[in-house]
């Protein structure tokens, strides 16, 4: 029976960017080469190959190794060198005491360890050494990463150039948008901002509908929650924003640094989400607990409601997953800031009928709605018109300015510099004028709609004329759309504006 030796080889990044850039094939080599020549074979299941820091003993693949050693599967242990066990020298004298208490023999390429006074002295020094040269690699990398982040021009190691929606360009350093998984990060940020799902039901839905990750793995909450709190998805990505933090007995884990810490990097990432979208899925996952389904409950005003105290738009939220309210974005906590509104939540069932009420009671009567149509478009057109005019005679204006600077210039002697800034300053006021212009048009053309409007009222009162109260959720949001719809609440009370001769005051039970 052969005497079986393990060995093991370990590379990382911290590693790399040191002197010692031995690679895990030449120490795996360099091990099975003394191994051979100390009497022992090497069988393929006891290569152990790690790229793990040598900064902790919670390795997988050392824990392999010690399993092997404390279940006597193996009679010897090689590694190339001291640093490649362990770069704590605690930690190192811990391994080899508990290798040879187990009676395994311990051999190293470099620098084989004696377990005598001074063999074991030795050791000790070789690991203190090795854990400084380890503080200093870190350092060293640290600091040429930290000048990399704060030129902002390319990605640093270690700032995830593997994000989700992105490609990384190794020849500019940058991230570029993959615009198939964009699509999917905006679905995501628009399901958890404005649809109410939660991130256990967002990865059901994926994983149902057959999406995978990059790396070809179903979806998982965690996963999604990572993309959804990240916001290098609005275009900044920051370095130094997170550090780890190592506990005795525990795997070590990813602490967020104080924001004063963080380096911005704005031309890195292009952006996939608004900030305003952003924003909002914080809110929302920092509001009352999601619903863990993956369908939610329909919302009858999304898109419609906005905040009595501050204007911004509010959105669906459930309690205890079974009462219904909305709420202002602004209002909902966001992980390390106060709610920047005070408003407080209304309630969902209460408003919808009532608001439903009022539209129905309008519906019923279209014309009251089409007249308000036709009154609006001819306002708007007077005043458009009278702008457009007013416009066309000041460029008329620009014109003959202009004319008289360059017959000044033929006739006298202007200074060429005093001509070219006159020039410039036309030129400018011109650009801006013709803009002013160019939304006219653009709201002219949107007034020709009107018509089109209108007909959409009148269907839509003729789909529901007299199924007002059992009008279905679709039916009902087609109304809405039909007039412009527009709430804004509170819990006391709500106000309806549309395609209305006045606006509507809905009283509220206080919520």
């Amino acid at each position: 029976m052969p005497n079986i030796a393990a060995t093991y080889s370990r590379v990382s990044t911290d590693d790399q960017a040191g002197p010692d850039k031995t690679s895990l094939d030449t120490q795996e080599k360099a091990c099975e080469a003394l191994a051979e020549r100390s009497g022992y074979v090497v069988p393929k299941e006891f290569r152990i190959r790690d790229d793990f820091t040598g900064a902790t003993l919670n390795r997988p693949s050392l824990r392999r190794l010690r399993q092997f050693a404390a279940e006597k599967k193996v009679q010897a242990i090689v590694y190339y060198t001291a640093n490649r066990l362990a770069r704590d020298a605690v930690d190192l004298m811990v391994l080899l005491r508990e290798f040879r208490r187990a009676g395994v023999a311990v051999l190293a390429v470099h620098n084989p360890p004696k377990d005598d006074e001074l063999g074991r002295a030795m050791t000790f020094l070789e690991g203190t050494f090795a854990e400084v040269e380890r503080r200093e690699i870190k350092e060293r990398t640290n600091r040429a990463k930290l000048a990399i982040a704060q030129q902002g021009e390319r990605l640093p190691q270690g700032t995830g150039k593997g994000l989700y929606g992105y490609r990384y360009n190794k020849d500019t350093h940058k991230r570029e948008i993959e615009p198939e998984q964009a699509a999917q990060v905006r679905r995501m940020f628009t399901a958890i901002a404005e649809k109410g799902y939660s991130l256990h039901g967002l990865a059901t839905e994926f994983n149902r509908e057959g999406q995978r990750t990059r790396e070809g793995a179903p979806w998982h909450p965690l996963t999604i929650k990572r993309i959804i709190t990240n916001p290098a998805y609005t275009g900044v990505t920051y370095f130094n924003r997170y550090k780890r933090v190592a506990e005795d007995g525990k795997p070590s884990r990813l602490v967020l640094r104080p924001e004063t810490e963080w380096i911005a990097m704005n031309s890195v990432t292009p952006p996939i989400v608004s900030p305003t979208l952003f924003d909002a899925a914080q809110a929302a996952l920092a509001g009352p607990r999601r619903r863990m389904v993956a369908d939610p409950k329909p919302y009858l005003l999304t898109g419609h409601i906005f905040c009595v105290e501050c204007g911004s738009r509010m959105s669906g939220t459930t309690l205890s997953g079974r009462y219904r309210y909305y709420q202002c974005l602004l209002a909902r906590p966001r992980v390390g800031m106060k709610p920047r509104c005070k408003a407080r939540m209304t309630r969902a069932e209460e408003l919808e009928a009532d608001v439903w009420t009022a539209i129905s009671e309008r519906l019923e009567n279209p014309s009251i709605i089409i007249g308000e149509i036709r009154r609006r478009q001819v306002e708007g057109q007077l005043y458009r018109e009278e702008d457009r005019q007013r416009i066309q005679r000041e460029l008329a204006s620009l014109d003959r300015e202009e004319a008289k600077l360059l017959q000044a210039y033929r006739v006298s002697d202007m200074n060429v510099v005093l001509l070219a800034k006159g020039v410039k300053e036309i030129k400018q006021r011109r650009t801006v004028l013709q803009h002013q212009l160019q939304e006219i048009e653009l709201a002219r053309q949107d007034a020709a709609k009107a018509d089109q409007l209108a007909k959409g009222v009148e269907e839509a009162c003729r789909h529901i004329r007299g199924k007002l109260g059992n009008a279905p959720f679709g039916k009902k949001r087609l109304a809405l759309e039909a007039i412009s719809a527009r709430v804004t609440a509170g819990p006391e009370s709500a106000t309806l504006r549309g395609l209305f001769p006045s606006y509507i005051t809905i009283e509220q039970t206080s919520a």
